[in-house]
């Protein structure tokens, strides 16, 4: 897809369309950031250069709190970012770096953010993180 419009539009109903959208538009740090506010899970259809963008990777996180999967390994290391998306969902903290998932210190953190707790201490005790 080569339109602007005609591609956002599409994007934004179904993720799948930014597949098959241009190149161009997946490395469009405004494109992409329009989409990810209401599908945070597109981000992994996007360029890396824009999947290390803070802002595009706050916003999808915000929308979906798995899109932190596909962000940077630099914003996974994030501890404000990564908070932010265990903040609505707990188990995102297996996308967080090794090191913030190796800190007691910012497990428990995560855990005061997490609205179940559970969902935090399981990632942390069930082998998700890394001894």
């Amino acid at each position: 897809l080569a339109d602007r419009e005609i591609c956002l539009r599409a994007a934004k109903n179904n993720i799948e369309a930014l597949v098959w959208a241009n190149l161009k538009f997946r490395d469009d740090k405004q494109f992409v950031l329009e989409v990810v506010s209401r599908q945070g899970i597109a981000l992994q259809f996007a360029t890396a250069r824009v999947r290390g963008d803070r802002e595009v990777v706050l916003a999808a996180v915000q929308s979906h709190s798995h899109a932190l999967a596909y962000a940077s390994r630099d914003l996974q290391a994030d501890e404000e970012l990564v908070l932010e998306a265990v903040k609505s969902l707990g188990d995102a903290v297996k996308f967080a770096s090794l090191e913030l998932r190796l800190s007691k210190n910012f497990m428990m953190l995560a855990a005061r953010k997490c609205p179940d707790f559970s969902q935090v201490r399981s990632c942390y005790c069930h082998g998700q993180v890394e001894h």
